[in-house]
């Protein structure tokens, strides 16, 4: 450049030396603001037909990381710090007859890679719940779990779930209640980075396992025990079942203060409370597993019903012989074809024609209504629980602590 375009042209905007050149003169204008505005300097020096030498000079000064910044660095570092040295083990089947496919392949090398190079853990793949050992965090994917659920709730270690999207996430988390409320689980999308296995890994490992006393069928727990006081006889009147029934609450009353002395007694000697046989009466079908998973931990027989009238056809085939007759029935009231409180009516029936000893019905329903609670009582229900309820507060009827 001349030095009279140096001198008196070099920074103004849309001013060129040479008006055939493409561009339309800013550059150098945007630049030196942009330098003033950072404090800096800008300088040029230019000789026609031999070349240009442009210099800024800016102090900068080291900025501090955004509080995200920070997060992200501390997750990071927590998570090697507490995962180093355990071992994740990711349950994968071969897709195919011939093995695995090369989508598997691609992300157990990554998810190898990850585990290893940011967290020091053990990364081993298996075909086979059984063959999981001593994982600390169990992995497998939404088209493998299905298959192998019952097995993971078994095993009772921590999952993680990975989905190959936001809405397989969704749909799997909804569809896999039952192990949620059961296991430690994590459900993770695509794309499985470091921080979101950082902090999946870390959840698993630091969240107390969920015991199945401390599951609820629904929400809070709200326990309704029989009416100390008979019923009036406008009510009496109009459910003809109310003497049988208070003549049972008495009975009930007895009968759960010698279970209480009986299970002093065993406890006392070493053998334990001796196992019930339960009908669970449920449409529900996540509460009915959460019921049967709750009797195999207390070694309880039980059969299931999904409705009034199966629950009916299951005790009246059970109830003849002592060895498989039900020591309580724990009853849905809401339910398809039959509803609980007819199923209800209809045992006690059944028990009354056949001279039977009466079996302790509990209602578990969602239903909380005074009148709800009255019908129930008429019909022959001793146990008004209003879902949600606790697997523990069930547990302490069981047992005749309530």
């Amino acid at each position: 450049m001349s030095k009279e375009y140096l001198q008196n042209h070099l920074f103004r905007p849309f001013a060129q030396e040479d008006s055939l050149n493409p561009g339309a003169g800013l550059g150098l204008s945007m630049v030196r603001h942009i330098v003033n505005n950072l404090g800096g300097e800008i300088s040029v020096e230019s000789e026609l037909n031999k070349g240009t030498e442009i210099r800024v000079e800016i102090i900068m000064m080291d900025s501090a990381p955004s509080p995200e910044a920070n997060d992200e660095v501390f997750v990071m570092t927590e998570a090697a710090r507490k995962l180093h040295g355990l071992q994740a083990v990711f349950v994968d089947p071969p897709n195919t007859s011939d093995g695995e496919t090369s989508s598997q392949r691609s992300l157990r090398n990554a998810l190898d890679k990850q585990c290893w190079g940011w967290f020091k853990m053990e990364f081993i793949t298996v075909s086979r719940v059984n063959e999981v050992g001593n994982a600390a965090v169990v992995l497998t994917t939404c088209h493998t779990l299905p298959g192998i659920k019952e097995q993971l709730i078994k095993l009772g270690k921590p999952i993680i779930v990975l989905c190959e999207s936001s809405t397989q996430l969704r749909q799997a988390y909804v569809d896999h209640e039952t192990l949620r409320r059961t296991v430690t689980t994590d459900f993770i999308a695509q794309p499985y980075g470091p921080r979101k296995l950082a902090r999946a890994f870390t959840t698993c490992k630091e969240a107390p396992p969920p015991t199945l006393e401390d599951i609820v069928l629904y929400r809070d727990t709200e326990i309704m025990t029989l009416p100390s006081k008979p019923v009036s006889d406008a009510k009496r009147n109009s459910h003809p079942r109310s003497d049988l029934h208070e003549q049972r609450s008495s009975r009930e009353a007895q009968n759960q203060s010698e279970a209480v002395e009986e299970s002093k007694a065993l406890t006392q000697q070493g053998m334990g409370p001796r196992p019930l046989r339960l009908l669970l009466v449920d449409d529900n079908k996540i509460n009915l597993q959460l019921l049967v998973r709750y009797c195999k931990s207390k070694k309880h027989d039980y059969v299931t019903a999904e409705d009034g009238v199966e629950a009916v056809e299951a005790f009246c085939s059970h109830q003849k012989e002592a060895a498989t007759k039900f020591d309580f029935v724990c009853m849905d009231i809401s339910m398809p074809r039959m509803d609980g409180l007819e199923a209800t009516r209809r045992i006690r029936s059944y028990e009354q024609s056949n001279g039977m000893e009466a079996s302790k019905v509990i209602a578990l329903t969602g239903l909380a209504s005074a009148e709800a609670q009255q019908e129930a009582f008429s019909s022959g229900v001793d146990q008004f629980m209003t879902k949600p309820v606790r697997l523990k507060e069930l547990g302490e009827v069981l047992a005749g602590r309530r």
